[in-house]
């Protein structure tokens, strides 16, 4: 499907190097955790909720921290405030769990940190026999798999992982749904429509539409011939009784920023560029209203047109609103709270409350 070059490229550029679906690795550690502990281990001290711990802390929740950290094999002093030597072993177990290395002990780690061993067996459990289903349904055909607590895109071909994107999600109140979804095209320089969601619950005020969310957003309000309305005094029965519709123009201020991934599905739930680059940096990414954010869509692009990065940024510079469609790629948008990510099983806190 794809020349062996752009594989080759793809998978450089990614350095991933797993098993398509990598259930294989996280059976492998199922394997690792039962002959290493058993599953009726006593609870373990857990690190209560609140606000991030970092070097300077103190209080009891840095204590937790540190029996934690002792149970954990960790070598530390058994008592202190968050100081140097804690910091290096916070980094130290965010590396061994695949976790940003940063010394922040954020809602993630803490998550991580308060799993135990017989917690990360019946995750794993529940999860591997759906993850093997994905895999034997598609085979060597390829597809992709949004993880939602993960804030993960992985892209399936030919039996391997060739891709690894971090993405943004749909916020608690307006989860990512989840479903099997197909990537039927590409659409450069998209205009924005928000959603019915976003109409009804941002825009929508009282049921009167709200001129200054429109402005802060670089909205228009469009009549069925495609002219400009002023939005002074309109009612959500203006907008029904007359066919008005809310548009964003193409441009870097677009909210779907430069690429839009087209999906076949009743969500109106698709890929997407975003023009908030900053907000992959950060390690909880559920902000959006549903759709997923890409940071990595030139490089996906380019993997389902079988051409390359620069193609597609070529495309972009054109300016212009066009639509390439591809053939059907599945997708399927997943909530498991331990996947693989660079090679390491990694375990998500559940953002959505869902287990």
């Amino acid at each position: 499907m794809k020349s062996l070059l752009l594989t080759a490229l793809l998978l450089a550029l990614c350095t991933v190097d797993a098993l398509a679906g990598d259930s294989a690795i996280l059976r492998q550690k199922l394997d690792q955790l039962l002959a290493d502990a058993p599953e009726s281990a006593a609870p373990a001290t857990r690190v209560e909720n609140g606000p991030p711990l970092r070097k300077g802390s103190s209080g009891p929740r840095v204590q937790q921290l540190r029996d934690r950290l002792r149970e954990l094999g960790y070598e530390i002093e058994p008592t202190g405030a968050f100081d140097t030597r804690l910091q290096h072993a916070v980094e130290r177990f965010q590396d061994d769990s695949g976790l940003a290395p940063d010394g922040i002990v954020d809602r993630q780690t803490r998550f991580n940190l308060n799993l135990s061993e017989a917690e990360r067996i019946r995750i794993l459990r529940a999860q591997l026999p759906k993850m093997e289903e994905i895999e034997a349904a598609e085979g060597n055909s390829p597809y992709l798999v949004v993880n939602i607590p993960a804030f993960t895109l992985h892209v399936y071909d030919a039996d391997r992982q060739i891709l690894e994107s971090r993405v943004i999600v749909g916020r608690p109140q307006r989860p990512t749904p989840l479903m099997r979804s197909e990537l039927v095209g590409i659409k450069y320089n998209p205009p924005w429509v928000p959603p019915p969601t976003i109409v009804k619950e941002d825009i929508l005020k009282e049921k009167k539409v709200d001129p200054a969310y429109l402005e802060d957003h670089g909205l228009l309000v469009l009549d069925a011939k495609g002219r400009a309305v002023a939005p002074a005094n309109l009612t959500e029965a203006d907008l029904l009784r007359n066919g008005y519709r809310f548009y964003q123009p193409p441009g870097d201020n677009n909210a779907l920023g430069r690429l839009k991934f087209e999906l076949e599905n009743s969500f109106s739930v698709y890929l997407h560029d975003t023009n908030q680059q900053s907000l992959f940096r950060r390690e909880n990414r559920a902000f959006s209203s549903g759709c997923v954010r890409v940071e990595k869509y030139r490089e996906l692009a380019a993997w389902l047109t079988g051409g390359t990065v620069e193609d597609i940024e070529a495309a972009i510079r054109k300016k212009g609103t066009r639509t390439e469609t591809i053939a059907p790629v599945p997708v399927y948008f997943v909530y498991w709270l331990a996947d693989v990510v660079n090679g390491k099983v990694v375990f998500f806190s559940d953002i959505y409350r869902q287990d």
